[in-house]
């Protein structure tokens, strides 16, 4: 996903969004339970693979994968930096498809420490 141009923006978006939130801290060493809404029709894909994909967007992406070179100055402390250090530290993981009769795909997250 961090090679599609059409997923850079979303990750760009989720990853500003949880810097901000997280105030440019990486969490090291806490249990996370991570709680998903996923407000979308079936049709704009798989509950699985909207998770799938939130999770790698929120930890380093592996250092053969070159990022975006368009990042523009204020997103690039965003994508240089990492919410969780590895995925592996979610312990807990509460998913559901909430879906809209009309309208762009969207979701809610929530992490829990």
């Amino acid at each position: 996903m961090w090679r599609k141009p059409v997923e850079i923006p979303r990750i760009r978006a989720l990853r500003e969004a949880m810097f901000k939130e997280l105030e440019g801290s990486t969490i090291h060493d806490k249990s996370i339970t991570l709680r998903l809404v996923v407000h979308a029709e079936r049709r704009h894909g798989d509950l699985d693979n909207f998770l799938t994909g939130i999770m790698d967007a929120l930890q380093t992406p592996h250092s053969r994968v070159g990022l975006d070179a368009s990042d523009d100055a204020g997103s690039v402390a965003a994508m240089d930096w990492a919410a969780i250090e590895n995925d592996a530290l979610v312990d807990c993981i509460d998913a559901r498809r909430d879906a809209i009769p009309t309208g762009e795909a969207s979701y809610t997250l929530r992490l829990e420490f």
